[in-house]
């Protein structure tokens, strides 16, 4: 469940007369983790609507590998348990039973955990992180603005929800992302009307501390009016 809530489909799926495995049928500390991973897919439903209709109009991928972004690193063809959501958040589930480490390739100086804010300090090395049975290890690239929402019990609610920015400054204090949002009723709405482009350029690291350059992500909050899109 902590691997499949990132998936772009993400469902439980069982056979007649099978025991059940949906989330209610485990213990109630297996319940919380899954719920936590699924807490963590709801924030980011901006981010993957973004990545959706961007696979729509331009064919690009939701789910990558990492040689998709990293071609010219041969480490990364034979990396398969590893994978990226678009190209600025990345995965590494643990898929070993009873394992509460895992290796993870860190493909470039810019990659920041999701959790903590904290660089990855390797370039183009394995290192070996901690993954307790509550936590799937999650970072973020550098250099991105990744717009997320408050979560709720469905994706009806939590689109009457604040809107949030997970800002990760790159190593020149700047990040930049795209939103793209709808009414997901009019079919008729286009990629001039809707995508938009978020920068923040030098400006941001006002609000980092400059003692801590090491945690450059900063989460600001901020509401945005619902706006209806419509044809004239």
């Amino acid at each position: 469940m902590q691997v499949g809530a990132f998936y772009p489909f993400c469902r439980n799926h069982n056979i007649w007369k099978t025991p059940d495995q949906d989330p209610a049928a485990w213990s109630s500390s297996a319940t919380a983790i899954m719920a936590s991973a699924l807490h963590i897919r709801y924030t980011l439903l901006p981010y993957y609507y973004t990545l959706f209709y961007k696979a729509h109009t331009q064919g690009s991928t939701v789910i990558r590998p990492l040689f998709h972004e990293y071609p010219t690193d041969k480490n990364t063809l034979d990396i398969f348990l590893q994978f990226l959501v678009g190209q600025n958040i990345m995965l590494a589930p643990v898929t070993d039973d009873g394992a509460r480490q895992v290796q993870v390739y860190i493909p470039s100086a810019d990659w920041y955990d999701y959790y903590t804010g904290v660089r990855m300090l390797s370039e183009k090395q394995y290192i070996t992180l901690d993954a307790p049975l509550n936590t799937i290890p999650i970072f973020l690239r550098g250099g991105a603005i990744i717009p997320t929402q408050e979560s709720a019990n469905n994706t009806k609610y939590s689109r009457e929800k604040p809107f949030g920015l997970i800002i990760v400054l790159n190593a020149n204090g700047n990040a930049e992302g795209e939103l793209f949002y709808d009414d997901v009723i009019d079919e008729k709405v286009t990629k001039d009307d809707l995508l938009s482009s978020i920068k923040k350029e030098t400006k941001i690291e006002a609000i980092v501390n400059e003692e801590e350059q090491n945690k450059l992500i900063s989460l600001l909050q901020i509401n945005i009016q619902h706006h209806r899109c419509k044809r004239q």
